[in-house]
């Protein structure tokens, strides 16, 4: 506040001016011209009266937007802050969204954030050298990715799956500097990039959110409830956090089936859920198997000691047992004939397409399901599997291994046929 004795006297743009040219004697004239063009426009200096009339006004409007903004329907409010649109425009819209939420899935709605959509095809746009298509879910440390980065081979695209930080982000960091190897001065190649992609989620037989169980060990986080019996360390919980949760079917569903040359593109899928596995491969459903080709499938288990009550009550509720997940696969996918490595409590089940390998006794005794394989699903199954997955140092070479040795041999006599 100004003291009392002190009258206060607003000074008017020309009194300030004239003082200014006291003490600058030679801008006097060019300092007056100035404040004269100044003049029309700017107004006197306010009083400390005018300055609180000011804050209350300001006050008082923005009060009152505040008001309508939490009483009135966002319709309303969005009416005060945005010119309103035609009807007709209006209209559109509101019909383009209806439609693109009643027809689309949750990942198809999410995936532009993560992936490269094609907007024509709505599908994920992979470079053209594509033919192979590796799905780790569960990825972890990504041994899928260790090869990709050593090998860098340009016809396999890998999309990995995980839900925690302590998995995504130094995986996020490497599909980085993979996809920056090739960098032309500040620009990314395109058939050097979009080739290796992480998914921060969860899969499962349902979308939307899910209450994700926290480990002990990294590895051991589940979507599935520790089970009241558990007995095993890694396997308890100390925490939860809420994750993204989809389905196989979306993924697979905007994944593209053949690249631009034609060439049908080959899909392979991990599934490491911790128990989950199953519910992973039921969340791509029966059809999806019949209609999409897909060439391997691992995924991990409980061991079936013969009881289903023991063999559910070590770690979680819901756990997958090989016995279930090789009945549906045959009965629902199609896939009748399952390559099991037993372990303690775990075991690895391995299973390729019935139609990979058409000469083989396996194929032979199982010709009814390859029987019922459409000409799409043939052409894209006679395409060489990826020296890629007959990498020594993947975890599942001794999966891969034999039936990459098996197709090349059944394509080489087709050949001379």
């Amino acid at each position: 506040m100004l003291p009392k004795s002190i009258p206060f006297t607003p000074m008017s743009s020309s009194q300030t001016s004239d003082s200014y040219s006291n003490r600058n004697p030679s801008k006097a004239s060019s300092r007056k011209a100035s404040n004269a063009a100044e003049n029309r426009a700017v107004p006197m200096m306010s009083t400390p009266r005018n300055h609180l009339f000011k804050n209350i006004t300001v006050g008082l409007a923005f009060f009152c937007l505040l008001y309508v903004s939490t009483t009135s329907p966002a319709s309303v409010v969005r009416s005060y802050l945005v010119a309103p649109a035609s009807p007709q425009t209006t209209r559109k819209v509101n019909e383009t969204s209806s439609t693109a939420t009643s027809t689309s899935s949750l990942f198809s709605r999410i995936a532009p954030l993560f992936f490269p959509i094609d907007p024509e095809t709505n599908q994920i746009a992979l470079p053209s050298t594509v033919t192979t298509i590796m799905i780790d879910v569960g990825a972890r440390d990504s041994d899928y990715m260790a090869v990709l980065e050593k090998r860098q081979d340009p016809t396999v695209a890998l999309l990995m799956v995980d839900p925690l930080p302590d998995s995504y982000v130094p995986l996020q960091s490497r599909v980085a500097a993979y996809s920056m190897r090739d960098m032309d001065e500040r620009f990314l190649k395109t058939n050097s990039t979009n080739r290796a992609f992480l998914l921060p989620a969860a899969l499962g037989e349902s979308e939307g959110t899910v209450d994700f169980n926290i480990a002990p060990g990294p590895a051991c986080g589940s979507i599935l409830p520790v089970h009241d019996k558990n007995t095993f360390w890694c396997a308890k919980s100390i925490g939860q956090r809420k994750v993204m949760l989809f389905k196989l079917k979306d993924i697979l569903d905007m994944l593209p089936t053949h690249n631009p040359q034609g060439i049908p593109i080959q899909v392979h899928i991990k599934i490491d859920a911790e128990g989950a596995d199953l519910m992973v491969l039921k969340g791509a459903g029966a059809a999806t198997f019949r209609e999409r080709p897909i060439s391997t499938v691992i995924i991990e288990c409980m061991t079936d000691s013969g009881n289903e009550t023991e063999a559910q009550e070590h770690f979680r509720t819901g756990d997958c047992v090989n016995r279930e997940a090789i009945q549906w696969m045959c009965q629902q996918a199609g896939f009748c004939k399952a390559h099991i490595d037993n372990g303690n409590r775990l075991s690895n089940i391995f299973w390729a397409h019935p139609g990979l390998i058409p000469d083989s006794p396996e194929f032979q005794e199982d010709e009814r399901i390859y029987g019922q394989l459409g000409h799409k699903v043939e052409q894209t199954l006679r395409q060489p599997m990826p020296e890629y997955l007959n990498d020594k140092r993947l975890t599942w070479k001794n999966f891969y291994g034999p039936v990459f040795d098996k197709h090349r041999l059944a394509m080489a006599k087709q050949q001379e046929r």
